[in-house]
């Protein structure tokens, strides 16, 4: 079995427990939130303060009790979370742990096994009889490494937000039929036993490795869709804002402040975002052409690139909306 498998898992254990990198930045507070008047995007809309009349002391005395309320629900979704993720990080740890000591283990018989190649004696034909075992044990930890690899990128999928459902159920289709040609060759692997001669341990060894080819495609593009439905849910988000900046600019107008600069960057920002939302859809129209092993690696390195591109656009437009939030803010005569 290739290593990539275990950054597979890797990836989506980075996945469980936390946004990609722009997320963290765009999505800190859900939104924005800060001094000046834009709030979170909740229920209560946009509150001001210095540009407007609500009070926002005010309003979290008000709010308090639904505050706290709201706060407590994310907490115990974080701590679950993170447990979630531990969980699944010791499991994986242990199927690994079981992975390397079964190859240890097979690596040490087969070189002996090579010695003993024209050798009948006793000693060899225990070692031929030890390599048949070890093989055996050596191909069921390797199919068990690869289920847990898709047991966790279906679950993944199954609890994604951001997924067209029609997408979802596509990647959930191909992960359930990996999953099933992978443990029908776990299954054949399992019914080897002493009378089993090496050319059915090959032909079974072959078995696996044939599924794996087709469960590393599913996992490749599963693992890129996701991320890709991320940066697709920020883009949404990011376009919800523009009503709001609208409305910040209408308040600086109300009190007499200049717009110029706001009102460019807000269009910069909508530019940002445009291009980002432009790439995503490049990427997500490259992960459909990922339809057969040999085109996967080509698909996913190009994907990638428009992937990057719109990730790039997104943390320019997060900036700009920094620069928004601070050109926004009432001067002071000292300013």
């Amino acid at each position: 079995m290739k290593q990539t498998m275990s950054v597979f898992l890797v990836v989506l254990l980075v996945l469980s427990i936390m946004p990609i990198a722009l997320a963290e930045e765009t999505e800190e507070k859900e939104g924005l939130t800060n001094k000046y008047g834009i709030i979170n995007n909740n229920k209560y809309g946009v509150v001001k303060n210095k540009v407007g009349e609500v009070d926002k002391n005010k309003f979290r005395e008000e709010n308090k009790e639904d505050i706290k309320h709201k706060y407590e629900i994310t907490k115990k979704q974080v701590i679950k979370n993170k447990e979630k993720y531990m969980e699944v990080k010791k499991d994986y740890k242990n199927v690994q742990n079981n992975y390397k000591e079964a190859k240890t283990k097979w690596g040490i018989v087969k070189e002996s096994s090579t010695r003993c190649r024209e050798d009948e004696s006793e000693k060899c034909t225990q070692v031929r009889k030890t390599v048949k075992v070890e093989s055996k044990e050596f191909l069921i930890k390797s199919s068990e490494r690869v289920l847990t690899i898709l047991e966790n990128l279906k679950e993944k999928i199954e609890s994604s937000k951001n997924l067209e459902e029609e997408i979802k159920q596509e990647r959930l289709e191909e992960i359930k039929q990996s999953i099933s040609e992978v443990t029908e060759s776990k299954e054949i692997i399992e019914n080897l036993n002493n009378e089993s001669t090496l050319e059915e341990i090959k032909e079974a060894s072959q078995t696996l490795n044939n599924a794996w080819k087709t469960s590393q495609k599913t996992a490749k593009v599963g693992v890129g869709r996701l991320a890709n439905a991320k940066i697709g849910g920020i883009i949404i988000k990011s376009e919800k804002l523009d009503e709001r900046l609208n409305k910040i600019v209408g308040e600086m107008e109300k009190n007499g402040q200049d717009t110029e600069e706001v009102k460019s960057l807000i269009e910069d920002f909508n530019e940002k975002v445009g291009f980002a939302k432009e790439n995503h859809e490049k990427a997500r129209k490259k992960y459909s052409e990922a339809n057969s092993p040999n085109k996967v690696d080509n698909v996913m390195n190009e994907a990638h690139e428009f992937m990057k591109i719109s990730h790039n656009h997104l943390k320019e437009s997060h900036k700009l909306l920094k620069d928004i939030v601070r050109e926004a803010r009432p001067k002071q005569p000292s300013e």
